[in-house]
């Protein structure tokens, strides 16, 4: 990793990923994850690249392709994730982790699987507003820090629209579920902590339990 100012803890943090990276595309996520940290300015690939002092370290490209063409998979490395939360938590405590979904804006109609969506902020009871983007389903867990409630993500699913589907000649069921994913979470403490993301947006909801998550 380039020599960025970013403090030793979270480089060891970063190594605990490793597992899920060939070793060319973790150099390539260890320089994102710290850029991404100690960026300022818009949060772009070039940017974060720029924060992290990597300029000229490789062509700027290939940290473009380590999300295109990389292999590796964002649902192995949620459940990492959710293994480094679990080893700080209290074992004995209820694990509550919610599901809910979050409309992100984007303009332009060549955006990857984008459609209109009901905006939940600027939407009222009396007029609806509608805007084009996508919706993410999210499951998170929650962390009681510094007095309040955190809710980290750590798995997601991106919803598509029947339409979207359609015009996609893709199916309208259901994907495989969060909770086949997170299968590997401890069974005593794991339940199920989550909704289904199907061509029907899922209602949000939120249980307390210890369980691998579910679409």
């Amino acid at each position: 990793m380039p020599d960025a100012t970013i403090v030793v803890s979270f480089v060891r943090l970063l190594q605990s990923f490793s597992p899920c990276f060939t070793a060319p595309s973790f150099e390539s996520f260890a320089t994102l994850m710290s850029g991404w940290v100690l960026n300022l300015r818009r949060h772009t690939v070039t940017e974060t690249v720029r924060a992290a002092c990597a300029v000229g370290t490789k062509h700027i490209s290939s940290f473009h392709r380590f999300f295109s063409k990389a292999r590796w998979t964002t649902d192995t490395l949620g459940l990492v994730l959710v293994g480094a939360i679990e080893r700080h938590l209290d074992p004995d405590a209820p694990l509550v982790a919610p599901v809910d979904d979050t409309l992100g804006r984007h303009t332009g109609k060549a955006i990857a699987a984008a459609s209109m969506h009901r905006d939940p902020l600027l939407s009222t009871g009396r007029r609806l507003f509608f805007h084009w983007g996508h919706v993410w389903v999210v499951l998170s867990i929650n962390l009681p820090m510094f007095g309040k409630t955190w809710a980290l993500p750590v798995l997601f699913r991106l919803y598509r629209s029947k339409k979207r589907c359609k015009a996609d000649k893709k199916r309208t069921g259901r994907p495989p579920s969060l909770r086949a994913n997170s299968s590997n979470c401890s069974p005593e403490r794991c339940r199920t902590a989550a909704s289904s993301c199907s061509a029907t947006r899922p209602t949000p909801t939120a249980r307390s339990s210890r369980s691998a998550p579910s679409t």
